[in-house]
């Protein structure tokens, strides 16, 4: 605990599928090892317990009580699987909650550092922080934010919409959004990127520019690291430009329509600039140009979806996206 804080029990939603035990262990013991001390840890276990639980490598973890170990009766996915354990750490009381993957090193001030940011944001806040990326065993230099030119000050609901920002693993919300928004809807893939959408709408989200955790890059990575790599980035060979452009459009529909069904306010304004292909992609086309110099990543996103906005007008119209 913070002495002052208004946040007094952290939860922490951990979602596992098939961990590998000694990953899993050093995963558990940087959380055991924070210096806020007052959490627990609900993890849900997309895969049966019994396969890893006994493991010597993590001992400790089954020592500590603070971890509430769940299997789910049926495989969910990794959305439902988050859903749930989010909604598990709602029902233990907490003041704030914080997501983990099953496989990154946490710095032992990622909690106390969180709540100092969500204490200074607005109620129904989200804060999150930047990483480091650790692969083979080494930690880069540069963190994902440089990395990726990541544009964390631009998240209103529109930017969200074009390109989420917050990573699972880095974030600490108001519980309140959970309480609110309980269902993840169809169209939104990932929970970071659900309660980003929910706190744009309301409190805001606040980036934390410290890297606070070691997020470990392998082949299994649901999302790796993307590195920016210019306005012109090439699409790779399995998708055309175009085909690429009309995905992410698709995308970004499905996510506002995933936003209405879920009960966010949504406004016409908003809607419009998604769902109204009569445009021509002139809107999205302008939001690019108006952040081609502060947020490059940003504005090509903008590009590319006012490109794809365009061509689906001659085609299928935007209901069956590609993530």
């Amino acid at each position: 605990m913070i002495v002052g804080s208004r946040f007094h029990r952290l939860g922490i939603a951990l979602a596992a599928y098939r961990p590998e035990p000694g990953i899993l262990a050093a995963q558990l013991d940087s959380i055991r090892q924070q210096d806020f001390s007052d959490w627990i840890c609900v993890i849900t276990c997309d895969s049966p317990l019994s396969a890893f639980i006994n493991n010597p490598a993590l001992a400790s973890a089954r020592e500590d009580a603070r971890f509430k170990w769940l299997e789910n009766p049926n495989r969910l996915g990794p959305r439902k699987n988050f859903e749930r354990a989010i909604q598990e750490v709602l029902k233990l009381g907490v003041d704030a909650i914080c997501c983990s993957d099953q496989d990154d090193i946490w710095y032992p001030n990622k909690l106390s550092a969180s709540v100092r940011a969500l204490e200074q944001a607005p109620p129904l806040s989200l804060v999150h922080c930047d990483m480091h990326a650790l692969q083979d065993g080494q930690t880069s230099r540069e963190t994902v934010w440089e990395m990726e030119r990541r544009g964390v000050r631009n998240t209103q609901p529109h930017h969200l919409m074009v390109r989420n920002v917050v990573a699972g693993c880095a974030m600490m919300f108001d519980p309140e959004l959970a309480r609110r928004y309980p269902v993840i809807p169809e169209g939104v893939d990932y929970h970071d990127h659900w309660y980003a959408l929910c706190a744009a709408f309301h409190g805001g989200v606040h980036p934390l520019p410290e890297p606070l955790y070691a997020y470990r890059q392998h082949e299994a990575n649901q999302l790796g690291i993307t590195p920016f790599q210019g306005i012109l980035e090439d699409s790779g060979k399995d998708h055309s430009i175009l085909s690429k452009c009309e995905d992410r459009y698709r995308w970004s529909c499905a996510v506002i329509k995933g936003a209405i069904a879920g009960g966010l306010p949504v406004t016409s304004a908003q809607r419009l600039l998604f769902l109204f292909r009569w445009d021509l992609g002139l809107l999205f086309l302008a939001l690019g140009f108006r952040h081609l110099r502060s947020d490059p990543a940003l504005s090509r996103a903008c590009i590319a979806r006012a490109v794809g906005k365009f061509f689906t007008l001659f085609g299928k119209p935007p209901s069956s996206p590609r993530s």
